[in-house]
C-alpha cells in the first residue's frame, strides 16, 4: 500500500502545470513520479481535444484517463476512446445565433469530439 492509494490529483494545464515554453519542470515530473510511485492516481483536464494534448500527455505522463473539451468528455488514451461524452441541447443554438448576429467580434468555435471548426475566429 502507498500513502496515496485512493487519491486522485487532477491539474489544469496552461498556466497551472505547464510553463510558458509548454514544457514541464523537472520539480513537478518527480513530484508527479513519486505521487503516481506511492498508488496515486494523476491526470490533467483540459479545455483542449484529446489529438491536440498528445506531447503533453507524454511528458505528464498520466494513469488514468483526463479530462478534456472544457468538460464535454472524459478519455482514456490507452484505448483511445471516449470513457464520458455529453453533447449542449439543440437549443444552446439559439445562443450561438445571437452571438453571431450581436457580436461581431467574438469568435465562434465548435469542438465535436473529434474534429475543431472554427465558424468565426476573432
Amino acid at each position: 500500500m502507498g500513502k496515496f492509494d485512493g487519491i486522485l490529483l487532477c491539474t489544469d494545464l496552461d498556466g497551472t502545470l505547464l510553463r510558458n515554453d509548454k514544457t514541464i519542470s523537472k520539480e513537478n515530473k518527480d513530484a508527479i513520479h513519486y505521487f503516481q510511485k506511492e498508488g496515486g492516481r494523476f491526470t490533467f483536464i483540459t479545455g483542449r481535444m484529446p489529438y491536440l494534448v498528445e506531447d503533453i500527455h507524454d511528458e505528464a505522463s498520466p494513469n488514468c484517463a483526463f479530462g478534456c473539451i472544457n468538460g464535454g468528455g472524459v478519455y482514456d488514451w490507452h484505448a483511445k476512446e471516449y470513457l464520458w461524452k455529453i453533447t449542449l441541447p439543440e437549443s444552446a443554438l439559439t445562443l450561438v445565433e445571437y452571438v453571431d448576429k450581436e457580436l461581431p467580434t467574438v469568435g465562434i468555435q465548435a469542438n465535436l469530439f473529434d474534429k475543431l471548426y472554427f465558424c468565426k475566429e476573432n
